[in-house]
């Protein structure tokens, strides 16, 4: 099965195109301008409305992570977490005792994967990376909310899920990987799933 190393192969070749065709021509700055803006698009052309995290809701939220504080089918914004976004359709099960916080690797699969700077709508924009039905990647969680193939945007959520949820995140660049951070990609995440790893 193709696992992670696909994933990330495909994101190492966009993010060089990415460098070789701003990098040279637009400064950081304004890299991190045209990402606020294409999620503003995003947003706003999804009609999403989210409710904002402050970093001290998240701490009160923390210290109860299996609570399900947050409502399903709601989009929430992350201040503390480079102002990521996370929508919780499904739960999962949270009732085991042996949680994802307590397991080093997840297996998680998408429905879509979306580079917001070259979103236009659901209808004419292609999804990048889309994985078959074959295909997953399995993350190596470093502490419950980072790992370091996929930094904090894919393994935050889990810290609130159980084996089974479902959820959509829009993930900035500085809450994503590597390259994506380095080449300034925001990505749009529609209905991960994740799974409990048997490894």
């Amino acid at each position: 099965m193709k696992k992670i190393f696909y994933f990330i192969s495909i994101l190492m070749i966009g993010a060089v195109s990415a460098l070789t065709s701003c990098s040279d021509s637009k400064t950081y700055a304004e890299l991190l301008a045209d990402e606020k803006s294409a999620i503003r698009y995003f947003i706003s052309e999804q009609k999403i409305s989210a409710i904002t995290i402050s970093e001290e809701q998240l701490e009160d939220y923390l210290d109860k992570p299996k609570d399900k504080l947050f409502k399903t089918d709601q989009w929430y914004k992350f201040s503390s977490k480079e102002d990521m976004y996370m929508n919780i359709h499904k739960y999962g099960n949270i009732e085991e005792a042996d949680t994802f916080q307590n397991r080093s690797n997840v297996i998680l699969r998408y429905e879509a994967c979306y580079n917001l700077l070259e979103y236009d709508n659901m209808t004419n924009s292609t999804p990048e990376n889309n994985l078959a039905p074959y295909e997953y990647l399995e993350i190596e969680l470093w502490t419950p909310n980072y790992s370091g193939d996929f930094g904090v945007g894919l393994a935050f959520p889990v810290q609130f899920l159980g084996d089974g949820a479902v959820v959509s995140l829009i993930v900035p660049s500085k809450a994503g990987t590597v390259n994506d951070a380095s080449s300034v990609v925001p990505r749009y995440f529609k209905n991960l799933t994740y799974k409990v790893s048997n490894r």
